[in-house]
């Protein structure tokens, strides 16, 4: 009954070899501190805005909130009159 078991490889699962066509991956160059500076500054001031600013677009078009306008329309008897909001 051992012969009958199989042994398992050592290699791990995800390894595999190149085709003949395909060329080896070579491992990316590490970023220069210019470009990790830009890429944290994006990640910590333009991401939020975009995804805050996406938000903000989505719940006006939903009609959430209360108007913003600098002026609002009251009337008052038969007129109609513009105050500051």
């Amino acid at each position: 009954m051992k012969g009958d078991l199989k042994q398992k490889s050592n290699k791990p699962i995800t390894a595999r070899r190149p085709k003949q066509n395909e060329s080896p991956r070579t491992p990316a160059a590490p970023l220069s501190p210019t470009r990790k500076w830009v890429f944290r500054m994006t990640a910590l001031v333009v991401l939020p805005l975009l995804l805050l600013g996406g938000v903000e677009v989505t719940l006006r078009l939903a009609g959430y909130g209360y108007p913003t306008g600098f002026f609002k329309k009251i009337r008052v008897g038969q007129k109609e009159f513009l105050i500051n909001n």
